[in-house]
């Protein structure tokens, strides 16, 4: 998914997205006889259609429990949802309020009316938990029972006389008001998905004692801000903190070997970022869209870099590249449109397809003895003025240089 609130998009896709919304939370028409066409419209205009789909979906059922409940925390969470769906602020208002009852839709579909926390016509609930926790425990992991629960929640370390020992798969996905989370220090793993959706959600304390963390784990945590990754952490799981958009800092530790695939893919609040010698490999599009990122160190103990890994960084001005390398692969380092310089060592023998295509103002490089194979379009839009290139390499691929400046 990615950040749409900080996305351009033309004026008629939007347009049709509101359009389309509003008929089916307002109208109850069906959204899958529109799919077929907003497919293609999303895709022509270059948009991730599958993650527009996917938060379309999770924004009609929160609206759904909105028209049923009119609480703070759903109206919250729809208002959310709906910036990842690319609604305007007027657009939601709207919607929020002619769902709210006792109001005509009709008047409300053109007047924008400006939301309040009195808008609620139902009493709202306090953010303090129950005596008794909605938790249950099975085999020593625990699972939520109830996802509306709100606010600050610090699991205990047993339940019912239990052990807990880990978080369960998908354990408190989808609680969208949970605001904080301490995790006992009797806890050694945490499942796939254990917290994805957890919308509202800005703060996590994850005890040393955790040596997993599963994928997808923090997937679309929206309000996450910080995170401290145990220093018993071997992997970085695929698409663990994916979406996480005010995601501002992360230490990683020095016994993390492998980043996975999308394990920090639009982490758009991410300002720095230090890998430890410790990494081996990071995959496909880890970093992707991490929009706040200006420099990187790819420490020496990388052997490998995914496709991608870099992609659409916008402010990454400088990168320096390990020389434990010997590819740099595909779309590494696409449309990093700040790109001033790069060092490519000498143990890189290739530079994949389109690996710094659009880097607009990456002026000057210099391509080491050791290349041998340069690929289709991999400087590509760049701002190259001169290039080096050495004996080494024999044959120049289609486009490599096209449209450089």
């Amino acid at each position: 998914m990615k950040d749409k609130t900080t996305l351009g998009i033309s004026d008629e896709l939007r347009q049709y997205i509101e359009t389309l919304v509003e008929e089916i939370v307002l109208e109850g028409k069906s959204f899958e006889n529109n799919k077929k066409y907003l497919s293609r419209f999303s895709e022509a205009e270059g948009v991730d259609y599958e993650s527009l789909e996917t938060d379309l979906y999770d924004f009609f059922e929160i609206m759904e429990e909105w028209k049923s409940f009119h609480t703070k925390g759903s109206r919250i969470a729809a208002k959310m949802l709906g910036r990842a769906c690319y609604l305007s602020e007027e657009m939601m208002n709207r919607l929020i309020r002619a769902s709210e009852g006792g109001t005509d839709i009709a008047s409300c579909l053109h007047t924008g009316i400006p939301e309040t926390d009195s808008e609620c016509t139902n009493q709202e609930e306090t953010t303090s938990q129950p005596h008794e926790l909605p938790l249950r425990i099975s085999n020593g992991a625990v699972f939520c029972t109830d996802t509306s629960i709100k606010g600050a929640l610090e699991i205990p370390s047993t339940i019912d006389g239990h052990r807990v020992t880990s978080i369960g798969k998908e354990a408190f996905s989808g609680c969208y008001y949970l605001t904080s989370v301490v995790i006992p220090n009797t806890v050694t793993k945490i499942r796939n998905a254990a917290f994805e959706k957890c919308y509202g959600m800005t703060t996590i304390d994850i005890p040393a004692s955790v040596k997993e963390i599963g994928k997808n784990a923090f997937r679309y945590c929206h309000e996450l801000n910080s995170l401290v990754i145990p220093n018993k952490v071997e992997k970085i799981e695929d698409n663990t903190y994916e979406d996480c958009f005010k995601l501002a800092s992360v230490v990683i530790p020095k016994s993390v070997r492998d980043i996975g695939r999308e394990a920090f893919h639009n982490c758009k609040g991410l300002t720095s970022l230090v890998l430890p010698n410790s990494v081996l490999t990071i995959g496909n599009s880890a970093f992707q869209g991490c929009d706040k990122l200006t420099s990187i160190v790819i420490p020496n103990s990388v052997r490998e870099l995914g496709e991608a890994a870099f992609y659409d960084c916008d402010n990454l001005a400088s990168v320096e590249i390990s020389n434990s390398m010997t590819e740099i692969k595909e779309k590494v380092f696409w449309n990093c449109k700040s790109l001033l310089s790069v060092t490519i060592p000498c143990s890189v023998t290739k530079i994949g397809e389109a690996a710094f295509c659009l880097c607009s103002k990456l002026t000057s490089v210099i391509l080491p003895h050791s290349v041998k194979d340069i690929e289709e379009r991999s400087f590509m839009g760049s701002g190259l003025t001169s290039v080096v290139i050495p004996d080494s390499i024999t044959e120049i691929k289609p486009s490599v240089f096209y449209n450089c400046i």
